[in-house]
């Protein structure tokens, strides 16, 4: 499949806003789990290879990972959906492609994040006999929630990442990781005391690991799949 060409003009100032939010979240989760990274990129600084329909991307270093456990990605996967909420234009998101049509595929992005997180972790709930219905609940509250108190306690760091890559359209992985360090530590007492009974009930989940640390960046085959920003 040809490169698809991504024009400055493709990317409103509101859309790359959404792009650096989604993929701040996803930068911020990495740091904090210890994940090397090696770039972020956003807008038309996103050419990616094997999928050209990417508006954004976390690039880890994977050849400083042997392998990360399923549980790990699937927090990495929904680290997207509490950084977007920070955007200070979030409420503009869910109307983007009514202003500018081209952008309607944009909520795929979060939705793939979501879906493929689920996936990760989808054989700890199927060994335990779990119904969809039922599993999808022990992911919200285990997963989903756990990422909601994780990036909002390192706001600060969710706001630089984003405000470099709307400048830049790109950020160097090592960069990323100072910004995580010095914006402030994790030992705020609401939002420590709130993390830690997240980690608890995500341990007491008992999540089998297996590696998954090469199909993280891979978009899922959705048969409705059109050019968006998944990670």
């Amino acid at each position: 499949m040809p490169k698809r060409a991504k024009p400055p003009d493709s990317f409103p100032s509101v859309y790359r806003e959404a792009l650096a939010y989604h993929e701040a979240g996803h930068a911020v989760m990495a740091c904090l789990l210890k994940l090397p990274i090696m770039r972020i990129v956003i807008g038309p600084n996103c050419n990616d290879q094997e999928d050209p329909n990417l508006d954004g991307k976390v690039y880890l270093d994977l050849s400083q990972i042997v392998e990360v456990p399923g549980y790990i990605t699937a927090l990495l996967a929904v680290a997207s959906e509490p950084a977007e909420k920070l955007a200070p234009s979030y409420a503009q998101f869910a109307t983007l492609h009514k202003v500018h049509q081209h952008l309607k595929p944009f909520r795929n992005g979060l939705r793939n994040d979501l879906i493929q997180g689920y996936k990760c972790v989808a054989m700890v709930y199927q060994r335990q006999g779990f119904a969809e219905s039922t599993a999808l609940q022990h992911f919200k509250r285990t997963y989903r929630d756990l990422a909601g108190v994780m990036i909002p306690v390192k706001a600060k760091a969710v706001h630089a990442i984003a405000g470099c890559l709307q400048d830049r359209l790109e950020l160097d992985g090592q960069e990323a990781a100072e910004l995580v360090k010095h914006t402030g530590p994790l030992e705020e007492e609401e939002g420590a005391r709130r993390l830690r009974a997240a980690l608890s009930d995500l341990l007491s989940e008992h999540p089998s690991p297996f590696s998954a640390a090469r199909s993280f960046h891979r978009p899922l085959a959705l048969p409705d799949r059109t050019p968006g920003c998944w990670k």
